[in-house]
């Protein structure tokens, strides 16, 4: 087994449950996590970046991240043909529904759907991986060339500005803008940031960033390119995610039961991301929440809350039932 850095698996730990407490939890919640979440998952790939053969990166890339999406999206197509069965649905509705999916599949667009010669609609959580395999590609091609910094930037800028004219497929522009936060975490292995003494003044300063774009409304939606506070969140993004970092030194040096469940959600944030897309896909929690608001009279805010610790325990069990199978099979 590969040699882990133990404070980027918690790190990534915390951006996977904060991508799941955004799509579950209340308002306060979301304005909270998604100033970080997705910024985190970029700049710990950029960290783990090495110089190499364009082909052979190519190829790796294809294989860690096109391959599991397109295993994820099979699984979203299959999984909401079954709900169709097991609702009854007529065959022409079942294969409408698997053209809806398949359309969806191959957009590969988060949260923008298409509606021009046809309609594709979103795939959800899965946009991730498309858009950082071309981030990965753009990163890894540009840092050979001089000045390559500056090829990042204008393909960065090129992807947030084209955003409002069209939306290529597989979340193309996401990854251009993204690039960014890649480099960000090659620079920071390069020049061994982490290692570094870290003066007070610099964790204050990132931290005060941080809580502004806290308070002016988590409005960083790498997704869809979208930066409501403009600068001020990519900032933020970059900030938070630092501060993040720093946290997760402490939790591994102090809290060794934190430090072991949070590292849990991190070896696994791939398995969990698409765990968590096929639920937002193809699972109906709704009912369940009227049911706890309607029926039992619960404020939508516990319900939310009781939805997410559902969430979180299921997907343990389905990732600690994955490992076992996994382990035995080696075996």
């Amino acid at each position: 087994m590969k040699n882990r850095i133990k404070f980027l698996d918690i790190a990534k730990g915390i951006a996977i449950l904060a991508i799941i407490a955004g799509h579950t939890g209340p308002d306060w919640v979301k304005q909270f996590v998604f100033t970080f979440h997705v910024p985190v998952f970029f700049i710990i790939s950029g960290y783990f970046l090495k110089e190499g053969n364009d082909v052979v990166f190519v190829k790796k890339k294809l294989k860690q991240l096109l391959t599991p999406y397109v295993f994820g999206c099979c699984g979203i197509v299959l999984g909401n043909i079954i709900k169709g069965m097991v609702y009854k649905q007529s065959i022409d509705q079942l294969l409408h529904i698997a053209k809806t999916w398949i359309l969806a599949s191959l957009y590969g667009s988060g949260t923008i759907e298409y509606s021009g010669l046809f309609y594709a609609r979103r795939i959800g959580a899965l946009w991730f991986l498309p858009a950082l395999f071309f981030a990965m590609i753009i990163v890894q091609y540009s840092i050979k060339k001089p000045y390559g910094y500056l090829y990042i930037i204008i393909c960065s800028y090129v992807g947030y500005k084209t955003t409002n004219m069209f939306w290529l497929p597989l979340s193309i522009q996401a990854g251009m803008f993204a690039s960014i936060f890649v480099y960000i975490g090659y620079m920071a292995k390069k020049q061994a940031i982490f290692s570094k003494d870290i003066s007070w003044a610099t964790v204050g300063g990132a931290f005060s960033i941080w809580i502004i774009c806290i308070f002016y409304g988590g409005k960083f939606y790498l997704v869809r390119n979208y930066c409501g506070n403009g600068m001020l969140d990519i900032l933020g993004g970059i900030t938070g995610s630092y501060v993040i970092f720093l946290t997760c030194r402490f939790v591994e040096q102090h809290m060794e039961k934190m430090a072991v469940m949070l590292t849990f959600f991190g070896c696994n944030s791939l398995v969990a991301l698409c765990i968590h897309t096929f639920d937002l896909d193809v699972i109906s929690w709704e009912s369940i929440i009227l049911f706890g608001k309607q029926t039992l009279r619960i404020s939508e805010n516990r319900v939310l809350y009781i939805l997410l610790a559902c969430r979180l325990i299921i997907y343990s069990v389905i990732i600690a039932g994955a490992n076992k199978i996994a382990l035995y099979k080696r075996k």
